[in-house]
């Protein structure tokens, strides 16, 4: 649900790159498809196992966890927003 707000609110609001968040985020899960690892490790509401990958050219962070050979998004923001809200 984050993912999908944020992805319209992009293509609504940034008139010069609409796709770039889009394209950036495809690009990042396949690298977590090929190396589930590629993200540094974090605590994240007491989820020790918790990884976060930053997508650099849009500013969003995605954090996840590894479960069962799969990668799960847990949380996703805009760098400007202040975690928890």
């Amino acid at each position: 649900m984050q993912i999908d707000a944020a992805l319209l609110w992009w293509r609504g609001n940034r008139e010069l790159a609409p796709g770039l968040l889009a394209r950036e985020l495809d690009a990042a899960l396949g690298q977590l498809a090929y190396f589930p690892q590629a993200g540094r490790r974090v605590r994240l509401g007491g989820q020790s196992e918790a990884r976060h990958l930053l997508l650099r050219r849009c500013s969003y962070h995605i954090y996840y966890v590894i479960a069962d050979d799969e990668v799960r998004i847990v949380y996703f923001r805009h760098a400007r927003r202040r975690p928890g809200r």
